[in-house]
């Protein structure tokens, strides 16, 4: 008896009883789901004329080169068939396709490296380093759009096309953040990055 109450003490095992075993949580460092890689290859396609007498006709195409399970493999498929100029057809009835631009994107659909076909051999665009590097390059890829669009209405036609490719071979810096890193190290040594004035150079990329 203390001060007329008495105490009763429980024994230590009885205050686990109720309680669930729980496992303590584990932390583990974020994995980066193994993708498959997609390549296409933009270019220009001929066709010949409903009449024949008019000769042929280019449009802008497409041609998908296939599915590849990593990226240093489509990297070599992509070298390798541009240096024998085995790219394929557009489509059935095409006379010729003329590749300009080949990407390379992941399941998702995330763009994860691109290159600019220089006759037998493909100029690489180098993947941007940084987030304001991206708004530069977005920024002169606007810029040319523009110029493209006021060429346009001028009715200066190849050159409107010729400013609307040389956005296109910028955005392909603009590499998912997901894989810049990724691309930049798998790209060859050689790959170049275009001259200062379309978007940055090796001494200062963006």
């Amino acid at each position: 008896m203390l001060n007329g109450l008495q105490k009763h003490y429980l024994p230590l095992g009885a205050l686990f009883l109720d309680l669930p075993l729980v496992d303590p949580p584990v932390r583990s460092a974020p994995v980066r789901r193994v993708s498959q890689f997609s390549v296409c290859c933009d270019g220009q396609a001929e066709y010949p004329e409903d009449d024949p007498i008019y000769g042929t006709f280019l449009t802008e195409s497409v041609v998908d080169l296939g599915v590849f399970d990593s990226l240093d493999q489509a990297i070599a498929v992509i070298e390798a068939r541009t240096a024998r100029d085995d790219i394929g057809s557009a489509s059935e009835g095409a006379l010729s396709f003329s590749p300009r631009l080949f990407k390379v994107s992941d399941d998702d659909g995330r763009l994860v490296c691109a290159g600019e076909v220089r006759g037998e051999h493909v100029n690489w665009c180098v993947p941007v380093v940084s987030d304001e590097g991206a708004e530069q390059v977005s920024a002169k890829i606007e810029a040319l759009h523009s110029e493209a669009s006021f060429e346009m209405g001028w009715d200066n036609f190849s050159t409107a096309r010729r400013l609307r490719f040389e956005a296109s071979v910028l955005e392909g810096r603009l590499v998912d953040p997901l894989w810049r890193d990724a691309a930049r190290t798998a790209l060859p040594m050689t790959a170049k990055v275009l001259d200062p004035q379309k978007g940055g150079s090796d001494a200062d990329p963006a």
